[in-house]
């Protein structure tokens, strides 16, 4: 029988397993089973032992396609052959190793990222970047590596090899924390991936300071300044936007135009990190930018800010930020800086901290808490000025009496049962 794509459509199942063989190229062959499946295969019988291939089911594999395999095959046991059949045997058959059914670090971080990353969270595409960014730069020793065999000495040396990154070390050590509890979840009396000891379980925190700074007036001077004069436009509509509404670099970057309900002139922060969604009222130089940019881009734009690689949005802007830092003097600032920046002056200018907390989108009062003290400056600031205020009109009130002759009188407090 010639094996070709027709004869092998027309074939019908028997009532047993039957079995072809090719009439052109020798040892290729196809089998029908009784409820038929039809597969090829490729056999010969070399130096008395019969070797056997299995090539694909039909039609996942197609007839060119097993016979270029069994072509191969011929090939290499002609070629085994003219070299006086050395060892190894290319044919032998190895024993299955059996799997131990313990995943991989590797897998168990697909699994989460598969489902509960792109499941969960409410900006999946940030979510999963971040997190795959964090195992690439701290984990990948661990990658091949059962999770069964994951200590807490293997956890520490992640944690010190932060150094005096501690916020990192935290985050290193919460990432695996957390993945390591879903993975044990049980939902409905099944586990979600794998139950296993969690190497995060136990391990010590470091102590983490929260981050008070802020553009200082001179700072802002030199800020401006620069941007006036920045050069890459994607980073000076981003520095425009981060001090006109306050939101988080993530939240910039992946602003969409849908979110932008340019009559009400408002923004929409849908994901952020609280994932509580909040609207911007957006100021002057906002919308400026916003007009320009809706202006410049495609009709079918999905982001204000589109990355190198459409349709997911621009991520990072490291190397422009870092010369714009260095032209103006304020290498000490972080992008993040900004933010607590705008902030500040809120709190600076007397802003109560409900108003703070709904103009940053803050979910709670907690993250707050941080401008109280700029605000107890704030309102020392305002009670001083209305004491020296009081004073300057009590003088010109002595004056005054002291011009007409007359000497102020004192008021008797009534008594007050």
């Amino acid at each position: 029988m010639l094996i070709t794509q027709k004869a092998v459509e027309k074939l019908k199942p028997g009532e047993n397993r039957l079995q072809f063989m090719d009439d052109e190229l020798s040892g290729f062959g196809l089998r029908v089973q009784p409820e038929g499946e039809k597969s090829f295969f490729w056999s010969a019988r070399i130096r008395g032992v019969l070797r056997f291939r299995k090539l694909g089911p039909f039609p996942a594999v197609s007839v060119e396609q097993a016979r270029l395999d069994a072509r191969k095959l011929i090939g290499i046991a002609s070629q085994w052959k003219r070299d006086g059949y050395p060892v190894p045997d290319p044919f032998e058959v190895k024993p299955k190793v059996k799997p131990t059914g313990v995943p991989t670090f590797r897998e168990l971080t697909e699994a989460y990222i598969e489902n509960q990353v792109r499941g969960v969270a409410a900006n999946p595409e940030t979510a999963e970047a971040d997190l795959r960014g964090r195992l690439k730069a701290h984990f990948n020793s661990w990658m091949n590596r059962r999770v069964d065999s994951l200590t807490i000495e293997d956890m520490l040396a992640v944690r010190n090899a932060c150094g005096k990154h501690h916020i990192a070390a935290n985050r290193c050590v919460e990432l695996v924390r957390r993945i390591f509890n879903w993975s044990a979840e049980s939902k409905d009396g099944k586990i979600n991936y794998w139950p296993t000891l969690n190497p995060a379980k136990s391990v010590v925190l470091f102590e983490e300071k929260s981050r008070e700074v802020f553009l200082q007036p001179e700072q802002l001077v030199k800020f401006h300044e620069c941007l006036e004069n920045e050069p890459h436009q994607d980073l000076k509509d981003f520095l425009i936007l981060a001090m006109a509404t306050g939101s988080r670099k993530s939240d910039i970057f992946s602003m969409r135009w849908q979110d932008w309900h340019r009559e009400r002139n408002v923004w929409t922060v849908p994901f952020p990190k609280n994932e509580e969604s909040y609207d911007v009222n957006l100021m002057p130089s906002a919308t400026a930018v916003l007009e320009r940019r809706r202006a410049e881009a495609e009709d079918s734009a999905v982001y204000v800010f589109p990355g190198p690689r459409p349709p997911k949005p621009l991520r990072e802007l490291r190397k422009p930020w870092e010369e714009f830092r260095k032209r103006a003097g304020i290498q000490d600032i972080h992008i993040h800086d900004l933010r607590r920046t705008v902030g500040s002056y809120l709190a600076i200018n007397g802003t109560p901290l409900q108003q703070i907390a709904a103009a940053l989108g803050h979910r709670s009062m907690q993250s707050t808490l941080v401008y109280a003290r700029l605000q107890n400056q704030a309102i020392m600031e305002a009670r001083e000025g209305g004491d020296k205020k009081m004073r300057q009109l009590m003088k010109s009130a002595k004056k005054r009496l002291k011009l007409a002759g007359k000497k102020p009188k004192l008021l008797k407090m009534a008594n007050v049962s």
